[in-house]
């Protein structure tokens, strides 16, 4: 058999698709979707396989999304039907979408005044085990347990680990509006270091980007999501943050609660997440425009200054960029890869008054308008700070 991908035929053997059939079979004999690799074996080794090619054909039907199997993440489990994890996800969305519904029904007042565990999953998309053990879909005993599926999400990058026994979900938060969005804006736009925008060759963030860069950031280099500490308990025991190196003593400041955010509702949102970091001064707002993501950077530039400021910008920028590498590797977009660029500093008639970028030059010293190549000037010193000494960026 051939399959196509892209301009070139792949010859696939035959077998392959002999032992799909017998692996479908087996599972919908024994009631289930899931499958432990042993069982794979059993029918791989009945069917004649040549040893070591039972992983490569998994991993085939893996990338055709017949079945799921993460060799890397869940060497053990097999999914006969790639829809298990999302039937699962889906029980947490539901969920989520009724106490939302509760939230914004004045009869269901009991329900508005939910607390606890359940009020931080909907306000700030955070999860425990606990949660995942209620869903019991396609959950089987020895092979597939709720514990595994964390361990599946985690690193797919669909939730990151707040705690021992905390993570958090952004997928699932409510999106914010334009208008927090301009104002996010436009508070970066007094500040004395530009907006950072990073671009994708296809125009558009691809779908799933964003979020796995946000679980990426958290998971990988540390960075926490300011309304999420803001409801940790303060006792000395629970005051500590997961970082990739650990635990770490948490004596980090918190920036000031936006507007409209409150003790008792949280104003996070999943498209425009303000980070701290605990060796970082200020914070950073990573902003989901859809067709890009805007960073922009708050920090005190009256104590850091110069060579300072811009390796403070630089590590933002470098750590951002490897999530958003990471993350289009998660969603299977391996070809793509984001550039960066500013918000056009023009922004009016000359060129267009709706948000737009510009990009560097091709010596690095000039910004042009991305809808005007007429519009330039010389690069901004609150730009250069994203720029290495070399100038390269």
């Amino acid at each position: 058999a051939c399959i196509e991908k892209g301009a070139k035929q792949h010859k696939i053997p035959i077998w392959w698709f002999i032992l799909q059939l017998y692996l479908e079979a087996l599972a919908l004999k024994l009631g289930r979707k899931v499958l432990s690799r042993q069982e794979a074996i059993h029918v791989s080794d009945s069917l004649g396989f040549p040893e070591g090619e039972l992983d490569a054909a998994l991993t085939f039907f893996d990338k055709l999304n017949i079945f799921l199997y993460k060799k890397t993440i869940l060497p053990e489990v097999v999914f006969t039907n790639a829809q298990v994890p999302l039937d699962n996800l889906s029980k947490l969305v539901e969920k989520q979408y009724h106490l939302r519904a509760a939230m914004a029904d004045p009869t269901k007042a009991a329900d508005h005044a939910i607390t606890g565990d359940w009020q931080k999953f909907r306000d700030n998309g955070i999860l425990t085990l606990d949660f995942l053990e209620d869903f019991k879909n396609h959950y089987v005993e020895g092979i597939f347990t709720a514990r595994d599926f964390l361990v599946l999400l985690e690193k797919s990058l669909v939730i990151s680990r707040l705690s021992r026994t905390e993570y958090f979900f952004p997928a699932i938060l409510n999106m914010t509006t334009e208008a927090k969005i301009s104002e996010c804006l436009e508070t970066c736009s007094r500040t004395k270091i530009a907006a950072l925008v990073v671009e994708f060759p296809t125009g558009w963030a691809p779908p799933g980007v964003y979020c796995c860069s946000v679980c990426h950031l958290q998971s990988h280099s540390g960075w926490e999501v300011v309304e999420n500490r803001r409801i940790k308990p303060q006792s000395k025991a629970s005051a500590a943050t997961h970082t990739s190196s650990g635990l770490k003593e948490d004596k980090l400041p918190l920036p000031p609660p936006s507007k409209g955010s409150s003790a008792s509702h949280s104003s996070l949102s999943r498209n425009c997440i303000e980070f701290v970091k605990i060796d970082r001064p200020g914070s950073v707002t990573f902003i989901d425009k859809f067709s890009s993501f805007v960073v922009c950077v708050n920090v005190d530039t009256s104590k850091m200054q110069g060579d300072q400021l811009s390796e403070h910008c630089q590590a933002i920028k470098s750590e951002i960029l490897a999530a958003v590498e990471a993350a289009l590797k998660n969603t299977h977009h391996e070809d793509t890869h984001a550039t960066t660029a500013f918000l056009c500093p023009q922004q009016d008639e000359s060129c267009s008054t709706e948000l737009h970028v510009a990009r560097l030059s091709s010596n690095k010293k000039q910004w042009i308008c991305s809808e005007n190549k007429g519009v330039f000037d010389s690069l901004t010193p609150d730009q250069t700070l994203w720029l290495s000494t070399s100038g390269s960026g």
